[in-house]
């Protein structure tokens, strides 16, 4: 083994100044709540104490990008707290990609020789310490080595200060159970933040222009609302994506979107779907959408311009996004014989062969998620197509799925051999079901257990400043479990996530989670997001057609009164701890679920009482007329609970606008109650107000 100029260095100020403790905060578990995501395995068996200009950061000789990346985060933690180069070397952090000899700059690395075993090698990494006056941070590519540093910069966040660095000796063997983790439709500049925690894979929908002489030019979304700066900053972010070992991948548009670019219909007639099969029927009047036609060879063309131009620009994978709508087709002869998603596939397979006689290093993903407005059962693609196109589906093309093919289909392809990815792990982020992980957690371990490769969750309609705000838990929990599936439990994550956020009692916190993530609460809080995400099938929505009908209709099916008046009480002490945290936004959170639970109740006897009632009985009436009243309040309540959560998240004037119109679904849904017994001759005097 060599002895480098480093080593000599750090061996001359052995000694003085170094204190070193097995004891001293050197519990592993400790140490784990200060990392997101958790690594898989990792032991601390002891801490130095220096000043953080006593710590000398170095990357191997010729080290790459991402390297000095991890080089300067590295130097950047330390320095901001001493303010300058180092002065007086006690300890040091050696990084690099390993050589063939497992060796980082002629150092051995004893646990090197276990990463190309573990899953996804190219992004794992080990960090070992090298005589008490070391940590190595090595890896087998300039990811695995970023992602390392990442993960040391978060361990020593929490001990340094201007005098103080507390280094642990820790041990770890880390890898990422899924290739790709991330998000489609994330604003941009989000990047740097959610790849600190190993997030890496960001699906834009690249929309394209149509120029003269039929020119097809793309254009890869920021999300970046009025921002030119930072519109202009990641206008084409290929490049500034992978300095934080991150990709963005373009995803071109759906293509029975087309036809509404300015210009195509008349650039492209031939593409246009034939027949009245070809159009969405609850879209194309609004938003043209038609599939295309699929089997035209002009389809190639245009796919495989497109893919050169976005390569041009430094894409290394194109995704091609076949038509939403899933049940249409076009009616010519040929698209009529193979079937329209099947002639949309090879359509897209053949551009890329096309584009790789370019550039022979891009890959291909083709994605399905069926939409268009359709309200047919199942929302599926055709089973049989679907089935014909994953028989001659090259398995190194990746293929990703939101909605429209079942789950048992990418189970038959990921166990033989074929590249899968979900592109819906849960249901869109909701801001009404802010502090839940299990579902995360859940829907991951199945993905990793069948052998998925990737995780990738939808993001839409939210500002890049409001992003942080609502979904940072969310958001970080995704991290937490694609990476490590079956690391630690979701009380465990919480403790993680509020000892990063500074909570003062992390441990209260993560009581507080698994209070939340009893069943009956857990429950309560879907039923909350669905109904103040104004869905037309709510109880909430359909409140005002059950009072008509006098019937539930579906509503708290298999609840009962008594139930409901248990969730009352469990709500009332999830609220009692919450206060207890002396974190604002938690207690509100907790409040608005209390009211909530309590709207459930008065909603319920409200229904029960309605169901019961003769309105041509003079005292029935007048028992209706009792119910609401006492519905009123909770209804009022859940309101001003609601307007105040939105009030205490200081988001964008947009965003608080349209969560403001949610917030007041309750009251909306009073209101409607009201006038339609109205209509039955139940008057309400009372004014329905906040």
């Amino acid at each position: 083994m060599k002895t480098t100029a480093f080593l000599s260095t750090l061996m001359t100020f052995l000694g003085a100044g170094v204190s070193t403790s097995a004891a001293a905060i050197s519990d592993t578990s400790t140490w784990a709540r200060r990392v997101i995501p958790l690594p898989h395995e990792m032991n601390v068996r002891g801490i130095v104490r220096v000043r953080p200009s006593e710590v000398v950061v170095k990357a191997r000789a010729g080290a790459g990008p991402l390297e000095q990346r991890a080089l300067a985060e590295l130097n950047g933690l330390l320095r901001e707290k001493d303010g300058g180069p180092p002065t007086d070397p006690k300890f040091g952090v050696l990084l690099g990609v390993l050589d063939g000899k497992g060796e980082v700059d002629g150092v051995w690395v004893a646990s090197a020789a276990r990463l190309k075993a573990v899953p996804n090698p190219g992004q794992a990494y080990v960090i070992e310490p090298d005589a008490d006056r070391r940590l190595v941070i090595a890896a087998l590519s300039e990811t695995g080595v970023y992602y390392g540093a990442r993960t040391l910069c978060q361990l020593l966040e929490f001990g340094l200060s201007r005098e103080d660095a507390v280094v642990p000796l820790v041990s770890v063997v880390d890898w990422p159970d899924l290739e790709e983790r991330g998000f489609w439709h994330m604003p941009l500049d989000q990047i740097p933040w959610l790849a600190s925690f190993k997030l890496n894979h960001f699906h834009a929908v690249t929309r394209f222009a149509v120029g003269a002489d039929r020119k097809i030019t793309p254009r890869v979304p920021t999300y970046l609302v009025n921002d030119p700066a930072g519109e202009a900053l990641w206008s084409v972010p290929f490049a500034r994506a992978r300095q934080y070992a991150a990709e963005v991948v373009p995803g071109i548009i759906h293509l029975d979107f087309w036809e509404s670019f300015p210009g195509f219909p008349e650039a492209f007639p031939e593409l246009l779907g034939q027949g009245e099969s070809a159009k969405d029927p609850y879209t194309f009047e609004s938003r043209r959408q038609r599939v295309p036609c699929a089997s035209n060879p002009v389809l190639v063309s245009i796919l495989a311009d497109l893919m050169e131009t976005l390569a041009a620009q430094g894409a290394r994978q194109v995704y091609v996004w076949a038509s939403e709508y899933p049940v249409a087709q076009c009616a010519c002869e040929a698209c009529v014989k193979e079937g329209q998603y099947q002639a949309e596939v090879r359509a897209a397979v053949a551009a890329w062969r096309r584009a790789r006689r370019t550039y022979p290093d891009l890959r291909l993903g083709v994605f399905f998620g069926a939409g268009g407005g359709w309200k047919g059962p199942g929302r599926s693609y055709p089973k049989e197509q679907i089935e014909q196109i994953l028989a001659w589906l090259p398995p190194e093309v990746h293929l990703g799925v939101s909605m429209g093919i079942q789950d048992k289909v990418l189970e038959a392809r990921a166990a033989a051999g074929g590249w899968v990815a979900r592109f819906a792990v849960v249901n869109p982020l909701s801001p009404w079901q802010r502090y839940t992980a299990g579902d995360i957690q859940r829907r991951v371990q199945y993905l990793v257990a069948k052998r998925h490769g990737g995780a990738c969750q939808y993001i839409s309609g939210v500002e890049r400043a409001d992003v942080r705000v609502l979904f940072d838990y969310r958001l970080t929990a995704l991290a937490e479990y694609a990476w490590n599936a079956n690391g630690r439990s979701p009380t465990k994550f919480a403790a993680a996530w509020a000892t990063r956020r500074g909570f003062a009692r992390p441990g209260l916190f993560a009581r507080w989670i698994g209070m939340m993530a009893e069943p009956q609460l857990a429950a309560l809080q879907s039923r909350m997001s669905a109904c103040l995400s104004l869905s037309p099938n709510s109880w909430l929505g359909r409140l005002p057609q059950m009072i008509a009908e006098r019937k539930m209709d579906g509503a708290f099916q298999g609840v009962s009164a008594g139930q409901l008046s248990d969730v009352v009480a469990a709500c009332r002490e999830v609220l009692a701890v919450a206060r207890q945290l002396d974190v604002p936004d938690v207690a509100r959170e907790a409040e608005g679920m209390l009211r909530y639970a309590e709207l459930e109740d008065a909603g319920y006897l409200l229904l029960a009482h309605a169901g019961r009632a003769d309105l041509r009985q003079a005292e029935d009436r007048a028992a209706l007329q009792a119910s609401l009243k006492e519905a009123e309040g909770a209804f009022s309540a859940c309101t001003r609970a609601l307007l105040a959560k939105v009030d205490g998240w200081n988001v964008t004037p947009g965003m608080a606008e349209s969560l403001r119109k949610s917030a007041d679904a309750p009251r909306a849904a009073f209101v409607d109650t009201v006038r339609e017994l109205a209509r039955q001759g139940v008057i309400y005097p009372s004014p329905v107000t906040h």
